[in-house]
């Protein structure tokens, strides 16, 4: 029995992003009294993504009824069939995965038999690196389907935050579902044992487009500590000595390093120099060509401040500094355009350039984060309100926006201070202002606050619909 259960608690999220329609009256009776007639058909070159699924979908069916499906590349001729994955079997079936969305899926049911598959790319299914990590669109139809039918939650990692309930039937009614994630990135920044991992995936965490966005300046012009000794890609750059100009002017001197918040920061770039603008675009060209697999380069600033001071770019700078960077990722964008058609750049919007900018409107090849590092707004309503419209506003500047936050809903200066429903509300108000993903730091995925937070956050960023909502507790 789930310990969740023993002390009498319960977390539901109510979410709804499908279509699902009745196909025929029949329900299909895949267990009786712990006993099946069904096998779980697995193409035999399938991706690992479905071979996985089929392991998960056998386990869990056993874990719940105590029946075990055998898996096997030979259909039953009496139809009483699971089908995981696309294969040469579902399309015999009819069954097309035409006009689903990357890690998208479809649910459906063709007679006695059943089929579970999803737009898949090749990989690791439990990779969730964001930028090396597959799509598992077949992984996550059987992590509904166990959901669905099962009644199976993962609230927290490992067996403590299972809820597997027992049952001696498996019924499933004739059913047509299509469903893929709300949100095409997300990531929490939660671990990389085994068991997390686990829990991630099987809550539908991943994303669909890669989206770079790191502090990259550094990898664009070498900067702190000294240009020697770092790999080929930056010897060919322009050291410090020979171009002092591409650095920043800090109190009327160019500098290649910054310190603060009591330590030394790599240092920043010009940003209004058109050199230092190409020379962006060229790293990006070369990066993108020697990764082809690679749809987009990080053109964030370093960080810990210390941006440059010169004339130029103090003179784009309408309050903050979000002018002078939006300028300086167009000037990017637009190199890059020339040498890499169609390829994109990723930024900050972040500290000093966190407003809007006034003058200057992104390009249509920028993917621009919002970057939060704290919810201290969700302790005050005027803070909320401020942030609410802070993130609307970018919403209507960008069709590419992404938030990414170090929520610390878990407490605050040491004191429990539980914010799920603000959690919840964040997430779904980003969706509606048209964002496209989230990153979220601070969230453990263990523990009475942490975990909980982590389980709503995941959920609604696979499905955020207009009339959702979420119960935050339920006594069994």
């Amino acid at each position: 029995m789930c310990k969740l259960q023993k002390v009498g608690i319960a977390l539901s999220v109510v979410v709804a992003s499908c279509f699902s329609s009745m196909l025929n009256a029949e329900n299909l009776e895949v267990v009786n009294n712990k006993k099946s007639d069904y096998s779980i058909i697995l193409q035999n070159d399938a991706l690992n993504t479905p071979k996985f699924a089929a392991k998960e979908l056998q386990a869990y069916i056993k874990k719940v009824t105590g029946a075990e499906l055998k898996i096997t590349d030979a259909p039953r001729a009496d139809g009483k069939n699971i089908f995981v994955g696309p294969s040469k079997y579902t399309e015999k079936l009819g069954v097309s995965l035409e006009n689903v969305p990357a890690e998208g899926f479809r649910i459906k049911t063709v007679g006695k038999s059943i089929i579970l598959a999803g737009q898949d790319t090749p990989g690791n299914p439990l990779d969730l690196h964001w930028r090396n990590g597959p799509q598992p669109g077949t992984l996550f139809a059987v992590y509904d389907f166990i959901e669905k039918y099962l009644g199976v939650r993962w609230y927290m990692p490992s067996e403590l935050g299972e809820y597997a309930p027992k049952k001696a039937t498996l019924i499933v009614p004739g059913t047509d579902i299509k469903q893929a994630p709300d949100f095409v990135s997300r990531n929490l920044q939660v671990g990389t044992d085994k068991d997390t991992v686990l829990w991630a995936r099987r809550n539908k965490l991943g994303r669909s487009q890669i989206v770079s966005h790191s502090h990259n300046w550094y990898y664009i012009i070498p900067c702190y500590p000294s240009p020697e000794g770092w790999s080929k890609w930056q010897t060919k750059r322009y050291p410090f000595k020979d171009h002092p100009e591409y650095y920043a002017l800090v109190d009327g001197k160019r500098v290649m390093t910054h310190r603060g918040s009591g330590r030394i920061h790599n240092g920043q770039i010009c940003t209004s120099n058109k050199d230092v603008q190409r020379i962006a675009a060229e790293v990006a060209a070369e990066y993108l060509k020697e990764n082809p697999g690679q749809p987009m380069f990080s053109i964030s600033a370093n960080d810990g401040g210390g941006y440059c001071e010169c004339s130029n770019c103090t003179a784009l700078d309408q309050g903050d500094m979000a002018d002078r960077m939006m300028s300086f990722y167009n000037g990017v964008a637009e190199n890059l355009e020339k040498l890499a058609p169609g390829k994109l750049l990723g930024g900050y919007c972040y500290g000093n350039y966190t407003q809007p900018p006034k003058n200057t409107q992104p390009h249509k090849n920028l993917h621009l984060w919002m970057v939060h590092n704290d919810n201290l707004f969700s302790f005050d309503e005027y803070g909320l309100k401020k942030w609410e419209d802070l993130i609307s506003a970018w919403g209507k500047l960008s069709k590419n926006m992404y938030y990414y936050t170090a929520y610390n809903g878990g407490g605050f200066w040491g004191f429990p201070v539980p914010t799920r429903q603000r959690l919840a509300n964040l997430i779904k108000f980003t969706k509606q202002q048209g964002y496209k993903g989230h990153l979220m730091g601070g969230l453990g995925p263990k523990g009475t606050f942490g975990g909980l937070d982590s389980y709503i956050a995941i959920r609604m960023m696979v499905s955020v619909q207009p009339g959702s909502s979420v119960v935050l507790f339920s006594v069994v």
